[in-house]
């Protein structure tokens, strides 16, 4: 998956986010329940680092995941929304929020907001 987000990537020239259940944590603080190996955080952190991707804002649920295992539970931050350097350069803005996950997921859905710097905010009084 990595190699494929970096070829993707490397071939855009321009702001972008990606969101996605990418399936992989960046650092141990994301995985609860078990501790992520070293082969775990490496491969998607270097992904992120090479092409200047990084988690945009969010609320709610750190954990968008859980393994629904009462006995050995686990939570984890597998879903995200990532922009790159050339999207906070151009002053987007976007914003995601992680609700808990329904009952017939064990995921968090993500609700990504794309804010358009452009239209001037409402004045206080």
């Amino acid at each position: 998956m990595w190699e494929k987000l970096y070829e993707l990537g490397q071939n855009l020239n321009r702001p972008w986010l990606i969101l996605s259940n990418f399936n992989g944590v960046r650092s141990p603080d994301e995985k609860l329940g078990v501790t992520p190996t070293w082969y775990e955080l490496k491969d998607f952190t270097d992904c992120c680092l090479c092409l200047g991707l990084q988690d945009a804002p969010s609320s709610g649920c750190f954990y968008t995941w859980y393994s629904n295992n009462e006995s050995n539970p686990v939570w984890c931050k597998l879903d995200r929304v990532l922009m790159n350097n050339e999207w906070l350069e151009a002053g987007l803005h976007c914003n995601t929020h992680f609700p808990p996950p329904g009952c017939l997921f064990d995921h968090s859905p993500d609700i990504v907001s794309i804010l358009d710097p452009s239209v001037p905010k409402p004045k206080p009084f």
